[in-house]
This record gives C-alpha cells, structure tokens and sequence, in this order.
C-alpha cells in the first residue's frame, strides 16, 4: 500500500484506523491514514434539513422522522398496551446495595462492554482506496504517537528547514482544520509518548526529556519544559565492534536474496575478516573492513555506514577526472566539468584537458594518500595545462579548492 518505502506503524488505540509513514526514493516522506472500516458519507443536504425541524418537537421526541417503529408497528417508545399508570420504580425497581449478586452483574457488564470497546473490526475489501495522505511531501513528516483517546495525532515536521512538533485532528469532523504547531526549537524530536489521560505530552529533544501539556483541541497548554535527568554510558569499543561484525556477518547470512552468496563462500568470509576486524582501533577503520567485507559479495546497493566516525562533510567539485590516466599514471587529469559545477563557476574556471595538481596548498604528491604524482610531473612538462584556480574562497595562487578534502565520481 506504499509508493516504496513504508513503516513506523501506529495503531489507533480505538482500533479504527492506522497510520504510518510512506515515500518513494525521490520525495519525502508522508504521513498516510487508512481507515479499517469503510467510511460512510455524511451529506451537507442532512444538514440542510435541520434547519427545518421544530427544535421543541426534537427535544419532546413528536418528530416523526426521529421516530422508530416498535415491535407492533406502532410509532413511540413503548407499545401502546404498556399500563398507563406503571410507576418505573416499580417495573424496574432499583438495585439494592451491597448484595453479591449485583456486584457481579456490574462486573460482568463491565467486561462486556470492555470486549465491546476492544473489538477490532476490520474490511479488507476496498481497503486500498482508504488510504488518505495527511501530510505535504514537502513537510517530511514522521509520525511519532496518537492520544489514547485516537483523536489528535502528534507528528514531526520541517517547515523551511526547521523541525518542529505538530498536532493534527483525527476526528472525522475535523480533518479539514490545519495542524498546530508546539514547538518552534528547530531540533528533531523523537520517541514521544502521552500519559494515559492524554494531557501531557513526553518526548525526547537534544538528549534531554521534555513535558508539555495539551488541550482537547490539541493546542498547546504549558511548556515544553525539560526534566532534570542525567545518566552516564561507558562503552567498550573493541567488544562492541565485534558485535557489530557479528551481527551484520549473520545479517547477509540468513536475509541475502542468493543463497550460494554469488558463489562467495561466507563462513570463509567471517574466518578471514574477523581477524582484520579485531585489530581495528578507530570507527572508520572498522567500517573500512565491514565494507571490504559486503564488497567479497560482488553484489550492487550493499554498504556499511554509521553515525559515528563520519568526521567533516567532503566538498564536491564538479569534475570528472580521466580514469585510464587517473589508474596507469596516477594523474588527475579532468575529462569534464559539470554544468554549474563550482569550479566552472570560479573567477578562473577548470577547462577540460587541465590536470588538478594540488589542494589547499598540499601537492597531490601521493604524501596524502593520492596516487604518486611523478608521471604527472614529465607530462606537465611535456606541455600539458595544469589547472590553477585562485581561491575560491580565501586560498592563493595554486589553491583548488577551501575545503577540508575533495571526493570526486
């Protein structure tokens, strides 16, 4: 029932309807609703006809149409042969306190009407065209928890860069209202929780709990206001790698789609990485060996990836170097240069046949990593063009780029 992707699943407590997040590959995420029972039309003609109604006739019960046939075919609420003058206390007289009997039927009633409200009653035809988007794609909306009551929906959006809390209507009635923004922090929110009578919101924000009270219409009533925790978490690097090799080794093993692993031989694999992998001594080192280790697959759309160990964002040039001479002479000779690419865009801008030679200063030299640059040294004396682009920010003659590295594809 996705364009792609689809999860964080929320059941509403009333066990009507669900909600979940939904995208594809090229937009953002949006928040869906599907109904579980087919929604009947409300017609604005019914409210047409209220207007027309006597209201004296609607509270004393005398409008016909109100009305329901009883077992005789006769419009009322009892049947015309009920006594006239039956005193209801005395055909219904009240239960007396305190007798076992009555404490039990109370609690059966209540049981009942337990399993009643529990019931989940679900149509699966038609279900498919049930589905409803609440949220813009633009929004990138999440969803994070629903009020027990299954009225109002707590989500996370970003409106022009900035995270923020909303709450949206659930009822029927109320869908068409706009969402209500709670929080302007800018920060992504997450794991938020109500308390049972729907008050008071919980949720997490920088690493810290916050409290924040809200109305029936789902405005905001107090706060946010943080709660004054702290706990500490020791980490052991080296045992928690292993258990990350471990786990993603097992990971390929029992979920790839080919079970002869493209005719790699994968407890092989674990017996000669694991080894490399236990003398690892920093994030990225790790995640090298893990990478390594899917690339033994020969398989497309496979990595290994963290949050840790990222370190500074690489810049992007805009270049595509000349990989026969980028992989015989260990020369970075640029091929082409991307439309509006920054360096097409310098005061001094990259030609194609020029050749990229140093970076902030540094010669690409193989001192840092780069292919030895002694071929390229003959053939920039042979006549070739080197490019030179001074400071595209606040470098100096020979400066490609102020950025920290460069990565090109």
């Amino acid at each position: 029932m996705s364009n792609q992707y689809a999860g964080n699943l929320h059941w509403s407590p009333d066990g009507k309807y669900i909600i979940f997040n939904t995208g594809h590959y090229r937009r953002e995420y949006q928040i869906a609703r599907i109904d579980l029972e087919p929604i009947l039309p409300k017609f604005k003609e019914d409210d047409f006809d209220k207007l027309f109604r006597d209201p004296d006739k609607d509270k004393s019960g005398d409008n016909d149409n109100d009305k329901e046939k009883n077992g005789d075919g006769n419009y009322g609420d009892a049947p015309e042969s009920a006594p006239e003058t039956a005193d209801p206390a005395i055909v219904n007289p009240p239960s007396a306190p305190g007798k076992k009997a009555d404490a039990a039927n109370v609690k059966k009633n209540s049981a009942d009407g337990d399993s009643a409200k529990n019931k989940v009653k679900i149509v699966f035809e038609g279900i498919k065209r049930r589905i409803r988007f609440l949220t813009n794609p633009e929004d990138f909306a999440r969803v994070l928890a629903i009020r027990p009551d299954s009225k109002l929906l707590i989500y996370r959006a970003d409106v022009l860069g900035r995270p923020c809390l909303w709450s949206m209507s659930m009822e029927a009635e109320r869908l068409h209202e706009y969402p209500r923004q709670l929080t302007t922090s800018g920060s992504y929110a997450r794991n938020a929780f109500f308390i049972p009578d729907g008050k008071k919101l919980f949720y997490l924000e920088n690493g810290m709990i916050y409290s924040m009270g809200i109305t029936d219409d789902g405005e905001r009533k107090s706060g946010p206001s943080s709660l004054n925790t702290r706990a500490e978490l020791e980490v052991d690097f080296h045992r928690e790698k292993m258990q990350v090799f471990d786990e993603a080794w097992r990971l390929i093993r029992d979920h790839f789609y080919d079970p002869a692993y493209h005719g790699c031989d994968w407890n092989q694999v674990y017996a000669l990485f694991r080894p490399v992998a236990h003398g690892t001594h920093t994030d990225d080192e790790f995640l090298e060996v893990l990478r390594l280790m899917l690339g033994e697959l020969n398989a497309s759309h496979l990595g290994a990836d963290g949050w840790w160990g990222r370190g500074a964002p690489d810049s992007y040039l805009g270049l595509d170097f000349d990989q026969k001479q980028l992989e015989k002479k260990g020369v970075f000779k640029i091929r082409y240069v991307l439309p509006e690419a920054p360096l097409r865009l310098a005061e001094n801008p990259a030609r194609e046949g020029e050749y990229l030679v140093e970076v902030d200063g540094v010669p690409l030299d193989g001192k840092n990593g780069e292919p030895a640059g002694a071929a390229a040294a003959q053939e920039r004396q042979a006549g070739e063009d080197q490019a030179e682009f001074p400071g595209l920010a606040e470098g100096g003659a020979g400066s490609v780029c102020q950025a920290d590295r460069h990565r090109e594809s």
